[in-house]
């Protein structure tokens, strides 16, 4: 378990590696922006967001199985992870057969253009390679190396916008990036593989594979499903409109997807740490949990009033007239936002819990209702309609959470930290909004933490007196 001195300081090194992976997703996004047409980002988007349905083959619950394994392990953490780790590539490359035939038979039922086909069968090798790296980006966060981590992402991001600068740049069409893809994610497995094999060094233990094997099947069923809404709405809307309404849908949409893979990050600096203290000192963990979704609603607040009050000009700079079409839907993406950022906390709860079929059964009922509503909303009112479907299916969820996690989070502290920038957000300019806010924010913040102060000391001189 990470002292809080060693856990502030590797939140910093994730949000600086999260700082730089946002800027450099956002030039990712507008260069395939600029390089491409709408309809042919709409296909490339399209054909991964058909990949990332079958999430669950490719990452199979490890990351909190081997972090859960490593903590309860007799023989200490390392050891634990070095042995999680090696089982964790074992039941992988077994896995590989029939999920390459899954995904190769489904695909060529699902697409009839045999030049989409094509693109599915490289981008498949890619999401394979990337299984594998995401094992040893596992194994890095759970050794504490998040310097290492935040260079690793930062480097990744570089490649891929290199590639495309290769490859769209000199005149080449979508097949060749996806080979090129293909090339760059090798580059990057090899160096993944050469800086964590000097940190850890992993072992098969066939007394522990089937321990590890059962905990990931209760993850893999349940983590894929975070996020996955997204992608049925784009396969949804390349069905029901077009390739062109995916792009125009996409674009915003990566607004949220970026702060989604920020709270991944900064919420993988927390894992290992919740998963320890859960088992050794529960008070700790309680207390964590309450900090951390106080500072959670405070960052899904403001990244509303960022997304709510600039996306429009933003994406107008920075993407052209050709996506003028997506302006409609910007602002709307800032309560997806919102509502992302905050469920992290009781999301992260429940996953240290190993609450399997709490999880499944709610992430299931909100994405059969938001699959639902998204068909209904799109017949009747176009590409809007699948945003409002996912902001209702999203609030439903969230109060669910809530419910659930209720020992470990105050909605009072909600309520007191995110209500006046939601309920001002379509009122007051987003500038003097932003400034308010955050004047706001430091005051509540200082209270809340002059109250505790005043609590701590109270209870310290009760135990003095008796």
């Amino acid at each position: 378990m990470l002292s809080p001195k060693k856990l502030v300081k590797s939140f910093f090194y994730m949000l600086g590696g999260s700082a730089g992976e946002l800027l450099l997703s956002i030039a990712i996004t507008i260069s395939l922006a600029r390089f491409l047409e709408p309809t042919q980002l709409g296909v490339l988007v399209a054909v991964e967001a058909f990949l990332d349905l079958f999430k669950f083959f490719f990452y199979f619950g490890f990351n909190n199985s081997i972090m859960r394994q490593a903590a309860q392990d007799l023989d200490g953490f390392e050891s634990g992870l070095d042995k999680a780790i090696g089982n964790a590539f074992v039941i992988k490359s077994l896995m590989l057969l029939p999920l390459c035939l899954l995904v190769i038979m489904v695909s060529i039922l699902t697409f009839k253009e045999s030049f989409l086909r094509e693109l599915v069968f490289i981008l498949l090798a890619v999401y394979v390679l990337e299984s594998y790296a995401s094992i040893f980006g596992i194994a890095r966060r759970a050794k504490g190396q998040f310097k290492l981590v935040s260079g690793i992402i930062v480097l990744n991001k570089v490649l891929r916008l290199a590639t495309i600068f290769l490859v769209l740049g000199t005149g080449h069409d979508l097949i060749w990036l996806a080979y090129a893809f293909l090339i760059e994610k090798n580059i990057r497995l090899i160096i993944s593989a050469i800086t964590t094999l000097k940190i850890i060094q992993p072992k098969v233990d066939l007394l522990t594979i089937g321990s590890l094997a059962k905990h990931c099947l209760g993850y893999a069923f349940v983590d894929p499903l975070q996020g996955i809404q997204g992608k049925i709405d784009k396969v949804m809307l390349n069905n029901l409109l077009s390739s062109s309404a995916v792009a125009f849908y996409s674009v915003p949409a990566k607004l949220n997807q970026a702060f989604e893979n920020i709270m991944n990050t900064v919420c993988g600096v927390f894992v290992p740490n919740l998963h320890s203290s859960l088992a050794a000192d529960e008070v700790y963990y309680k207390k964590t949990t309450s900090y951390m979704f106080k500072y959670f609603t405070a960052a899904a607040a403001l990244a509303a009033i960022l997304v709510y009050g600039f996306s429009k000009p933003a994406l107008l700079i920075l993407f052209g007239e050709k996506y003028s079409s997506s302006l409609a839907i910007a602002p709307l993406f800032a309560y997806v936002c919102f509502l992302t950022i905050v469920e992290r906390t009781p999301e992260l709860v429940m996953v240290t819990h190993a609450s399997h079929k709490l999880r499944a059964f709610y992430k299931t009922v909100t994405i059969a209702l938001n699959i639902i509503l998204t068909f209904v909303l799109i017949r009747s009112i176009g590409l809007v309609g699948s945003v409002y479907a996912t902001i209702i299916a999203n609030t439903i969820k969230l109060l669910w959470q809530f419910y659930l996690t209720r020992k470990f989070i105050d909605i009072k502290d909600f309520l007191l930290i995110s209500a006046p920038a939601l309920l001002l957000l379509q009122v007051i300019n987003p500038y003097l909004l932003l400034a308010v806010y955050l004047i706001y924010l430091f005051a509540i913040l200082d209270i809340n933490y002059a109250r505790d102060f005043i609590k701590r000391n109270r209870t310290e001189n009760q135990s003095s007196d008796s």
